[in-house]
């Protein structure tokens, strides 16, 4: 069922890419005028007593930058807490992250002059526009608290709850997988790559206010990067001379595409030197590796320590990045 139904999605979705862009601008403004007159009615019975937002017409004081996992470890929530850290010398800024899916967070990576705002849910909704059941403190309150001027956040291009509800705050928008919104406060849209950019401009058209940033790094790789990869090399049986291939990324069930695991699968009996390190492991990757025994398979937890990154960095000779929906330029890759 569920892939008949992306199969007419996707089949709608070509059928609108060749009619005029007038008429896509058409059905992108009509969802987010739908889903926004919804989700405020649902909004007033789920969150009764949420402040009244007002408009600021003054210079840019105090950011927050907002994303329900922004402290953990995967490439689009790194690239926000790098976005804090260039900030603070000059605004106030503030974090705001949910406290689920966040054991491996990376408080330490960020400046102390950081204000942390965590907060608790009870549901994330899987399905558009992400309805969060449970929100405390909800985005609104925390806007009208502190103050807010600016609101920076990412997702895969479209505007989703909450955010998408907030008009009298402008908004800058990581755009990560390139799909289009046209929703007015939005100041400024960065893509992760032209191609990115390009696929969203292609429903919607070109915006003056949309720029194309390949993602940065924390830092440089450390001086010692390639000794952190030798001890790791070594806490894993791996010998200097061997050959190794590294896959890093979100352990997300929903993203894994057996095309890597089963291309190492094929190769691995005729090259016996070689290896295969995956740092983060979607568990249905695990659970194919030990049931069928594939070999020179080594995994790594999630860590949001940049030491560990580093290692496993220090550790590969090739990257061999494999994911359904694709990269984007993200994180793993500039590292």
């Amino acid at each position: 069922m569920k892939l008949l139904k992306n199969k007419v999605s996707n089949l709608l979705k070509r059928i609108l890419y060749v009619l005029p862009i007038s008429f896509r601008k058409t059905v992108v403004l009509v969802r987010e005028w739908y889903w926004r007159v919804r989700i405020t009615s649902w909004e007033k019975q789920q969150y009764p007593n949420l402040p009244e937002i007002t408009s600021h017409k003054r210079k840019v004081k105090n950011v927050l930058i907002y994303h329900i996992s922004g402290l953990t470890h995967a490439g689009t929530e790194k690239n926000l807490q790098l976005i804090a850290n260039s900030l603070v010398d000059e605004y106030e800024v503030y974090f705001m992250y949910g406290e689920k899916g966040s054991e491996s967070e990376r408080k330490e990576t960020l400046d102390s002059r950081i204000k942390l705002i965590p907060f608790s849910y009870e549901l994330n909704e899987v399905n558009l526009p992400h309805r969060l059941h449970g929100m405390k403190p909800h985005l609104k309150e925390v806007l009208v608290a502190k103050d807010i001027d600016l609101i920076i956040t990412a997702s895969p291009g479209y505007a989703h709850y909450p955010w998408n509800i907030i008009s009298k705050i402008p908004i800058v928008l990581s755009n990560v997988f390139g799909a289009p919104t046209l929703q007015k406060n939005i100041a400024a849209t960065i893509f992760m790559s032209e191609t990115v950019q390009n696929h969203a401009e292609g429903w919607v058209g070109r915006s003056k206010n949309s720029y194309t940033r390949f993602l940065p790094i924390g830092k440089l790789p450390p001086k010692n990067c390639r000794e952190l990869g030798g001890l790791l090399r070594k806490r894993l049986g791996i010998l200097d001379t061997d050959f190794v291939f590294g896959r890093i990324g979100r352990d997300d069930n929903n993203i894994f595409d057996p095309i890597g695991i089963r291309a190492w699968q094929k190769i691995a009996p005729e090259y016996p030197h070689a290896h295969l390190l995956v740092m983060s492991p979607p568990p249905i990757l695990v659970k194919i590796v030990k049931e069928e025994k594939i070999s020179r398979v080594h995994f790594l937890p999630p860590s949001g320590k940049e030491d560990d990154v580093w290692a496993f960095h220090g550790a590969i000779d090739a990257m061999s990045h494999f994911r359904r929906d694709g990269e984007t330029s993200g994180v793993a890759i500039a590292e």
